[in-house]
């Protein structure tokens, strides 16, 4: 399962093990991998960053956090204003 084999903090681990951001970083993990078997890339680390972000981003990913929505619904009286 993506996301179990990450170091981090405890803040930045509290939003890690969230299933959408596991399945991003599966998502990314899997479309670098395809990058450097494409490009006969021998180092994962070696491969185009700007190439990643682009083919991710034509896939539908979106990779500017400030369009993300929040994943839980806002407290409200008006249940048409709910997420």
């Amino acid at each position: 399962m993506p996301g179990k084999c990450i170091s981090a903090d405890q803040v930045a681990f509290s939003s890690l093990r969230m299933i959408p951001t596991r399945f991003a970083l599966g998502q990314a993990a899997g479309t670098a991998a395809a990058l450097a078997l494409e490009r006969k890339v021998g180092d994962i680390r070696c491969v185009n960053v700007t190439e990643l972000q682009r083919t991710l981003s034509c896939d539908g990913i979106e990779l500017d956090p400030l369009k993300h929505r929040p994943f839980a619904p806002e407290i409200t009286d008006d249940p048409d204003k709910a997420l």
